[in-house]
C-alpha cells in the first residue's frame, strides 16, 4: 500500500514539473513569435522607406528634365529677345540720325520762300513727322522687349534657385553616414556627417543594421563634419543596442 502511494505522489510530481516546463516553453516560443514579429516589421518599415527615396529620386530626376526643358526653351527665347533689342537699338539709332539730320536741313532752310524751296521744305517736315512717330513706336517695341528679356531672366534664375534646392534635397535624401563614436551613459552618438554634407537641425535619423531598423536619433548639434544625437527614448529594437559603424540614414530632410 504505501509503494503504491509513493508511486501515485512521485507520478503527480513528475506530471507537475512536466506543466511547468511546458508552460515555461509556451512563454519562451511567446516570446520568441513577439521579437520575430518586432524585426519583421522593422524590415518591413526598413524597405518601405527605402522605395520612398527611390521614388523620390525618380520625382526628383523627372522634375529636373522638366525643368531642364524649361530652361533650354527659355534660353532661345532669350536669344532671340536679345537679338530683337539689338535689331530695334540699332534701327532707333539710325533712324535718329535721320531726324537729326533733317532738322539741320530744316534750320538752314527756314527763312526760303521759293515754291519749290517751300514745297521741299514741306516734304522733309511731314518725313521729320514720320520719323518722330516711327522713333516714339521703336522705343515702345524696344521696351516691350526689354520688359520680355527681363521676364525670361527672371525665370531663368528663378528655375536655377529651383535647381540649388532640389539638387541639394537629393544628396541629402541618398546621405548615408555611420555611427563613430557611442556614449552609452549620457545616450548619444557621433555621426560621420554634418553641415557640410547638408544635414540641418531638423533632420530626422533612422539606426539601420543590414536590413533592420534599429533605432532613431534627434540631432543635438551638428558640426561642419560631424553631428552629434540622443538616442530617442524606447526607439531601440528590443534585446539590440547601437554599435560603431551602424548606418544612419536621413528619414527626413530640410
Amino acid at each position: 500500500m504505501a509503494i503504491a502511494m509513493a508511486a501515485l505522489i512521485g507520478a503527480a510530481i513528475v506530471a507537475i514539473m512536466n506543466n511547468k516546463k511546458l508552460a515555461t516553453e509556451r512563454v519562451f516560443i511567446d516570446q520568441l513569435t513577439s521579437e520575430f514579429n518586432v524585426i519583421n516589421s522593422s524590415r518591413q518599415e526598413v524597405e518601405q522607406k527605402k522605395e520612398t527615396a527611390r521614388t523620390a529620386f525618380q520625382n526628383a530626376e523627372t522634375a529636373h528634365k522638366a525643368v531642364k526643358d524649361e530652361k533650354v526653351m527659355l534660353d532661345d527665347n532669350l536669344r532671340r529677345k536679345k537679338a530683337e533689342v539689338e535689331r530695334l537699338t540699332a534701327t532707333y539709332e539710325g533712324r535718329k540720325a535721320q531726324m537729326e539730320e533733317l532738322e539741320i536741313l530744316e534750320k538752314k532752310m527756314e527763312g526760303k520762300t521759293p515754291a519749290s524751296i517751300t514745297a521741299e521744305y514741306q516734304t522733309l517736315k511731314d518725313r521729320k513727322a514720320g520719323l518722330e512717330k516711327d522713333l516714339q513706336n521703336i522705343e515702345a517695341q524696344v521696351v516691350k522687349a526689354q520688359n520680355s528679356v527681363d521676364k525670361s531672366q527672371g525665370r531663368i534664375d528663378e528655375l536655377a534657385k529651383a535647381e540649388d534646392k532640389r539638387r541639394s534635397g537629393v544628396k541629402l535624401q541618398s546621405l548615408q553616414a555611420d555611427i563613430i563614436a557611442i556614449n552609452r551613459e549620457m545616450g548619444f552618438v557621433i555621426i560621420n556627417a554634418g553641415s557640410e554634407q547638408g544635414v540641418a537641425p531638423e533632420s530626422s535619423l533612422l539606426v539601420t543594421r543590414g536590413n533592420n531598423r534599429i533605432g532613431r536619433l534627434r540631432i543635438v548639434s551638428v558640426e561642419p563634419q560631424v553631428t552629434v544625437a540622443d538616442i530617442m527614448p524606447g526607439s531601440v529594437m528590443p534585446g539590440a543596442s547601437l554599435m560603431v559603424r551602424d548606418k544612419v540614414i536621413f528619414d527626413s530632410i530640410r
